[in-house]
């Protein structure tokens, strides 16, 4: 027989139930965690509109100010690259000309500073620190991703 000793006396208790306390604990719980799921879904869409917005912000940027040398797609192949030496980066590629592995700092560092006996000028007096982060997350993100052709 399962059960406790109440005043000398057995009390019964059935293997399958639970005291009223974890009842209660349990319906708390699963309260508290799908309030938990709802929080970090609306951040991570809050998330995914903001990264959407700063993709298409540097999208712009990119093309007023980057596409005539490293072309539209991002291969270096721009309008006015022909004419420079070195060639303008082509951000396809596997391969890094400057920069040591293509994350949005660097990129970023390389867009403010410019690279020195090459055409690639600074830019950090024509554009915003914004600015900068959004077309450098914008060439990580897109075009040294490939997914600019799935665009």
């Amino acid at each position: 027989m399962t059960g406790r000793m109440e005043n000398g006396m057995h009390s019964k208790q059935s293997a399958g139930s639970l005291p009223r306390l974890s009842l209660k604990f349990c319906a708390a719980l699963f309260v508290t965690m799908v309030g938990l799921v709802f929080a970090v879904s609306s951040s991570l869409r809050a998330d995914q509109e903001q990264n959407a917005e700063q993709l298409e912000h540097g999208r712009i940027v990119y093309s007023e100010q980057c596409a005539s040398c490293h072309g539209q797609e991002g291969k270096g192949d721009g309008s006015a690259a022909r004419f420079l030496d070195p060639k303008p980066r082509d951000f396809t590629t596997a391969e890094w000309k400057y920069a040591g592995g293509g994350t949005v700092e660097e990129i970023a560092g390389v867009v403010t500073e410019g690279i020195d006996d090459s055409a690639m000028t600074p830019f950090s007096d024509v554009l915003s620190e914004e600015q900068i982060i959004a077309v450098a997350t914008y060439v990580v993100n897109v075009l040294v991703s490939g997914s600019y052709k799935n665009r």
